[in-house]
C-alpha cells in the first residue's frame, strides 16, 4: 500500500531513516524529526503495517528568474535492505511524478547517492560543482599587497550557535544579489533561512562565516567541522576571494581550506556533476524559457512516466516566455525528458543532429543559467 503519512504519524519512518542514513548523526536525527519533517510529506510504502520504503518532498522556495517558486526537493529515498530490487521505490517516484504534475509544479530535483536509481525516472544532472583547495601557506591574495591600514578595513565574522545572528537582512541581501547575477534558479535566503543552516551546522560544529569590507559584507560561506574544515557553500565577489580564504584560515588557525562548491567558479574539466532534476509540468516550466527574437520549433517530446508530457508540439518561444501547442506536423527535433530537462537547464548540450535551420533557432534560446542548490535537507 502507498499513502502519504498523516502529520501525526510522519515519525513512524525514523526506523528506517537511522536503518539507511547512518552517516547523520543523531543529534541531526533528532532535529530533522522534530523540526524540518513537520513541513515535509513523506510517501510510503507498507507491508504487513510495516514501512519498507520511502520518499520525502521537502518545501523549497526558489527564486526562478523572475518569480519564487515553490519547488519540492525530493529527499530521504529509501528501502529496507531486504526488501531492495523489488520495484517499491520505482512505485513511490512514480506515484510523486505523478501528485507533482497534478499540482503543476513545473520541476522537481534532488541531489542523488546513485545516479543511476533517478535515470529510468527521466531524471538527468542539472548542475555541477567544482572542488577546490586553499592551502593557507600559498594563498597569494591581494590582501597581502595592501598597507597594514588598508588591510585593517577587512573584518570576518563568525555566526555559530552560540551567537546571536545579527544583521542577517543584510547578508541575505548580499547573498540573493550575488546569486542573482550568476544563477538563475536558487534558494531565496532571509533571516530564518540563516537560522535553520546554523542550526544544521551546530550537529557538525560548523559555522557560517562573513567577510567585510569597510562594514560591508563582500563574501560568505559556511563551514562543516570536520577536519580538515570543508566550505559547502561560498559565495563571494571573485576579487576578494584569495583574501577571505586568508584571513579565514588565520582566523580559525587552519592550514588549508576545501572549498566544495563557489558560486563564481565557471565550467571546467574538474567539475564533477551534483544536482540532478526533472521537469514535470511541461507548460508551467516552459513559462520560463524564452529567445531573444521569435522562434518556432517543432518538438517531439518522449516521457515515460509522465505520459502528459509526450507529444509532438508547436513550441513558440519570444521574449516573454513560451508555451508548447500538440501538433500533428513532423517533428524538426526529438527529445527524451531527461535530455529536455539537462539542456534547458544549461547543463548539458543536446545530442540529436541538428539541421542547420533548426541549429539557428537553437541559438536564440535563453537557458537557464547555473542551477545554484547546496542545501542538502
Amino acid at each position: 500500500m502507498i499513502f502519504y503519512l498523516p502529520d501525526s504519524e510522519k515519525r513512524s519512518c525514523r526506523p528506517l531513516y537511522e536503518e539507511v542514513f547512518t552517516e547523520d548523526s543523531l543529534s541531526f536525527v533528532e532535529h530533522y524529526f522534530k523540526k524540518i519533517i513537520k513541513n515535509n510529506k513523506v510517501l510510503v510504502s507498507s507491508k504487513n503495517n510495516e514501512i519498507v520504503s520511502m520518499l520525502h518532498l521537502n518545501p523549497h522556495f526558489l527564486q526562478v528568474k523572475q518569480d519564487q517558486l515553490y519547488i519540492p526537493y525530493i529527499y530521504a529515498v529509501a528501502t529496507k535492505k531486504t526488501y531492495r530490487k523489488k520495484g517499491y521505490m520505482g512505485k513511490l517516484m512514480e506515484r510523486t511524478l505523478q501528485d507533482l504534475y497534478k499540482e503543476e509544479i513545473p520541476f522537481t530535483y534532488l541531489i542523488p547517492v546513485s545516479p543511476k536509481v533517478y535515470e529510468p525516472y527521466g531524471f538527468s544532472f542539472i548542475s555541477s560543482r567544482q572542488p577546490v583547495k586553499f592551502i593557507r601557506d600559498k594563498i597569494h591574495s591581494e590582501i597581502n599587497r595592501l598597507p597594514e591600514n588598508d588591510r585593517n578595513q577587512f573584518r570576518v565574522d563568525i555566526w555559530d550557535s552560540q551567537n546571536k545572528i545579527e544583521h542577517a537582512k543584510e547578508l541575505a541581501d548580499f547573498v540573493n544579489n550575488q546569486l542573482q547575477s550568476v544563477s538563475s534558479c536558487f534558494i531565496v535566503r532571509n533571516a530564518d533561512y540563516f537560522s535553520e543552516i546554523i542550526k544544521q551546522l551546530e550537529y557538525e560544529k560548523g559555522i557560517i562565516s562573513i567577510l567585510y569590507k569597510k562594514d560591508e559584507p563582500v563574501g560568505y560561506c559556511f563551514l562543516d567541522g570536520a577536519n580538515p574544515r570543508s566550505i559547502w557553500e561560498l559565495v563571494c565577489a571573485p576579487e576578494y576571494q584569495k583574501s577571505f580564504m586568508q584571513i579565514l584560515c588565520e582566523t580559525l588557525d587552519l592550514k588549508q581550506i576545501f572549498v566544495k562548491n563557489n558560486l563564481h567558479e565557471f565550467k571546467s574539466l574538474l567539475q564533477e556533476p551534483f544536482v540532478m532534476g526533472r521537469i514535470v509540468y511541461l507548460n508551467q516550466f516552459a513559462k520560463y524559457i524564452s529567445s531573444k527574437k521569435d522562434v518556432e520549433l517543432i518538438l517531439k517530446i518522449q516521457d515515460k512516466n509522465i505520459i502528459e508530457n509526450s507529444g509532438t508540439y508547436v513550441w513558440k518561444l519570444n521574449q516573454k516566455g513560451s508555451i508548447f501547442e500538440k501538433t500533428d506536423l513532423l517533428p524538426q527535433i526529438s527529445l527524451e525528458i531527461s535530455d529536455l530537462t539537462g539542456w534547458l537547464f544549461g547543463y548539458q548540450s543536446l545530442k540529436n543532429p541538428l539541421d542547420e535551420e533548426v541549429f539557428e533557432k537553437l541559438k536564440h534560446i535563453d537557458l537557464f543559467e547555473r542551477f545554484f542548490v547546496n542545501d542538502e535537507v
